[in-house]
């Protein structure tokens, strides 16, 4: 045998190997593939599955829409034709079709995860919008519900939605048994119609405030809670603002009836004034006397309150309490000048305070004069009236000193102040006749001062200067 022979045999071993190995690494890639393309399909399928479900759940929830759509229209449509044979007037009907489509909207949006206490409040709103103040009364007349409807109705810019709201609050407190629920039937009436301010609730607001005083009235025991006597006090503060600073909208026939309201809560008060002893007692309920100081200051923090209510509450206590809030007032005015909540306020108390205050420190009255020239026309308006219904000698005698050294030295060359100034000096000439001659002096020396300024012109102050002198003439 030859030497080639072996090497032929050699070459074709190393030959089958070579193909055993390569067909073991194909077989390895094919099954590796197989695995990688049996994952892929997998992933297809699963994400094939997931599409045809979502496609399903969206064709399912615009199914829904459709009809939850085609269900909602057919509600308004009976709702008008009902409201049609009410024959209401015609914005009434806006009103309760837009509310009852907002509520409808509000649902929906909530993709059927309407919690209990949303389900809970859609009769109240219902009976509100479509002014329904019995069914309100009847449904939810104490307890978280009461407390429900009344905020949606305070937070509510519709007179029609507050007027169902204090109507049924006169229904619950003609049917209440305790003082609790009558005082606070008395107290959301007042903070409802914006403690009497808004125009339009004011006459459903005094009258079913007027039937509810028929109940103290007629219950001796009522009439000596502590709860209702200090509402009963703070409504008698928010009548008076309305008496004397008698908005335009308020004519004499319902200033008559105001002051006959004003007239029925003092005799319950058993007060001839605002601030009669038994009045303030309440106030004080929970304060020591050694207490009243820093009681006073708090109700003085609290004119600066962001809550409207809290601002309120605080401005009617400290005017029931008269004389004794005059010198924590102008200490905050004095600590704190430019405060507008504190000015705002304190002008307030002032101006209802009756008997007027009585300031007789310079200090203290250069505070109240320093306000009528207040760049607020409604700051000026109570701080003038407040000085002109002043008639403590006293207290008179400091302003007139001021004035005149305000005049004389041409301190003064602010038009409002200046003219509110002459406002006040003609009252006092015409109600405290012993200033008569003492106010001529100061007004004919203030004309001539006027007539000499060459900067200024003054036709409006020396015409009123000009009036009043005439009354002595």
């Amino acid at each position: 045998m030859s030497d080639a022979q072996p090497n032929k045999a050699k070459e074709a071993e190393k030959t089958e190997k070579g193909e055993a190995k390569w067909m073991k690494v194909a077989k390895e890639r094919l099954t590796f593939i197989q695995l990688i393309a049996t994952i892929l399909i997998a992933i297809g399928g699963f994400y094939l599955n997931f599409q045809q479900n979502h496609i399903k759940e969206q064709q399912a929830a615009l199914s829904q829409k459709i009809q939850m759509e085609k269900v909602t229209h057919d509600f308004v449509d009976q709702v008008t034709k009902n409201l049609d044979k009410l024959k209401l007037d015609p914005n009434n009907n806006r009103d309760i079709i837009i509310s009852l489509l907002d509520i409808i909207t509000e649902a929906n949006l909530q993709e059927n995860k309407v919690d209990t206490a949303f389900r809970e409040l859609l009769p109240l709103r219902i009976a509100l919008v479509a002014g329904s103040y019995e069914m309100l009364a009847h449904l939810a007349h104490d307890g978280k519900e009461r407390d429900q409807w009344i905020a949606l109705a305070e937070n509510s810019g519709n007179t029609n939605v507050k007027t169902t709201a204090i109507q049924a609050l006169e229904q619950i407190g003609k049917n209440s048994k305790t003082d609790e629920d009558l005082t606070l039937c008395l107290r959301k009436m007042r903070d409802i119609s914006e403690n009497f301010t808004n125009k339009g609730l004011l006459p459903v607001t005094v009258a079913a405030i007027d039937n509810l005083l028929d109940i103290v009235e007629s219950d001796p025991s009522r009439q000596e809670s502590l709860l209702l006597t200090h509402e009963l006090a703070m409504i008698n503060v928010s009548l008076l603002a309305m008496e004397k600073g008698r908005p335009n909208y308020i004519n004499s026939v319902v200033l008559s009836d105001i002051k006959g309201y004003r007239k029925r809560i003092n005799r319950l008060l058993r007060s001839d004034t605002l601030m009669g002893d038994n009045v303030k007692r309440v106030v004080k309920t929970k304060t020591k006397p050694a207490e009243t100081d820093s009681f006073i200051l708090n109700l003085i923090v609290d004119l600066e309150s962001a809550d409207k209510h809290v601002r309120r509450a605080a401005r009617n206590r400290l005017v029931i309490l008269g004389q004794e809030a005059v010198s924590p007032i102008l200490g905050a005015l004095k600590k704190d000048p430019d405060n507008y909540r504190i000015k705002m306020g304190g002008a307030y108390v002032l101006f209802l305070m009756d008997p007027p205050p009585k300031i007789q420190k310079k200090k203290s009255m250069e505070r109240i004069i320093h306000l009528i020239g207040d760049n607020d026309e409604l700051i000026r308006k109570y701080s003038t009236d407040c000085l002109a219904k002043m008639h403590d000698p006293a207290s008179i005698n400091v302003a007139c000193e001021i004035f005149g050294d305000a005049f004389a030295k041409g301190k003064e060359k602010d038009g409002n102040l200046v003219y509110n100034a002459v406002v006040v000096l003609g009252e006092w000439h015409s109600s405290e006749p012993e200033f008569g001659s003492k106010i001529e002096t100061l007004l004919q020396d203030l004309r001539v001062t006027l007539d000499q300024d060459t900067i200024m012109e003054w036709p409006k102050t020396i015409k009123r200067i000009d009036k009043v002198l005439r009354r002595r003439s």
